[in-house]
């Protein structure tokens, strides 16, 4: 079954503090659209859990996402809950990287959803699967981001590779 999945919307606002460990300060919510092109089974999502990374290195703790049932051929909108707020461990090479990309006013992120999921066709039910989804987002940092806050605009299409 081919799944997708598709971010359309971002909020950020990211920090920096100065600290003789390397951190990554950055809060992010995102909006992403999941859609079930079955027109035959039903999908059941549990355990979900969200968090950016950038570079390979994670930036946001993970945030829990509510359950989710979504009928055959619906799309479905999950909004994260503000991810970040705590300073993440990064290495210094990756701070430096990220702070380079916030001068530059444009931040490519990886947002990765892990969790379970199950079809329901009918009567029938599968076992829980792994899911595991990943977009790559490239977004824009606007004056508003220097203070600590405001919308950002996503600068292309995001990538979204989906595995259950």
């Amino acid at each position: 079954m081919d799944r997708k999945a598709q971010l359309c919307d971002t909020h950020c606002r990211a920090r920096r503090r100065r600290r003789r460990l390397a951190t990554a300060l950055l809060a992010a919510a995102f909006t992403l659209l999941l859609h079930n092109p079955s027109e035959r089974a039903a999908l059941l999502y549990d355990g979900l859990a969200c968090y950016a990374s950038y570079r390979g290195e994670p930036v946001t703790p993970p945030a829990r996402l509510p359950p989710v049932a979504q009928d055959r051929g619906a799309d479905v909108a999950v909004t994260s809950p503000l991810l970040g707020g705590g300073g993440v461990p990064v290495s210094e090479d990756t701070a430096r990287a990220l702070e380079a990309d916030c001068v530059a006013r444009r931040v490519r992120l990886r947002l990765v959803v892990m969790g379970r999921v199950k079809y329901r066709s009918g009567p029938f039910r599968t076992g829980w699967r792994d899911l595991y989804v990943r977009c790559d987002v490239i977004f824009g940092l606007s004056t508003e981001a220097d203070g600590g806050g405001g919308d950002v605009p996503l600068l292309e299409y995001p990538r979204c590779a989906v595995d259950a």
